[in-house]
């Protein structure tokens, strides 16, 4: 396995790791521990768009340079334009998914433990 599949597990991880730990009411000791996790959350989220776009473009490409198949009838060209347009869209949601992640980081800021 490349190096590529090997880092998509790892950040998946990541996330189910974060998922385990943040269920416990003790997950933080006081608001800037969840503040540093939302900035951090909102640069991953930052990323995400770049990275869609890069597959979308290895896919048109290796469209456009290969010969790849289909297992099913529906033509090559339509499932890399479907597939294509649905990297488009996530990446879409993702910008919108950073920005509501740092409007919580930046809300976040103000709160500390009394």
């Amino acid at each position: 396995m490349s190096a590529v599949p090997r880092l998509g597990e790892q950040a998946a991880e990541a996330v189910r790791e974060l998922n385990h730990h943040t269920r416990h009411p003790d997950a933080f000791t006081d608001p800037a521990e969840m503040c540093c996790l939302l900035a951090d959350l909102t640069t991953t989220a930052q990323r995400i768009p770049q990275l869609l776009g890069q597959l979308a473009r290895w896919l048109v490409n290796e469209h456009a340079t290969t010969t790849l198949r289909s297992d099913n009838d529906v033509c090559v060209g339509e499932i890399v334009t479907a597939a294509t347009k649905a990297l488009i869209d996530a990446a879409c949601h993702a910008d919108r998914t950073a920005a509501s992640i740092d409007a919580a980081h930046q809300h976040l800021a103000h709160l500390a433990i009394a």
